[in-house]
């Protein structure tokens, strides 16, 4: 899991496509925004200052799906495909231009 502050790292949050995100649930009161990503993660995204990486036995008290609770709510709802954020995407949203999806090129003969 990738914790970053809410109130200062929402705009990585939207730089992401839908396609590409995974569940993110969020904490206003707390100033939390959490993205859950695979447990191998921890590596690629060490130099990313602005996360903080939880290990793999913490707990995360999500609300439900449906509805906030207690100021808790989820941004981006898991929708049980078991979709994770990819690590690298979530890297290069934190990055000065944010995430882009490949495209692809024009073809120069053309």
């Amino acid at each position: 899991m990738a914790e970053a502050k809410l109130r200062t790292q929402y705009d990585a949050l939207t730089r992401i496509p839908g396609e590409h995100r995974g569940p993110v649930p969020a904490d206003p009161e707390g100033d939390h925004l959490w993205w859950l990503v695979p447990l191998t993660a921890v590596e690629e995204l060490a130099d990313i200052r602005q996360l903080v990486i939880r290990p793999a036995d913490w707990w995360l008290h999500c609300p439900p799906t449906g509805r906030p609770l207690q100021g808790r709510w989820w941004p981006t709802r898991p929708d049980g495909d078991g979709r994770l954020t990819e690590p690298a995407v979530l890297a290069a949203a934190f990055g000065p231009d944010g995430y882009r999806p490949s495209r692809r090129q024009p073809d120069d003969n053309n």
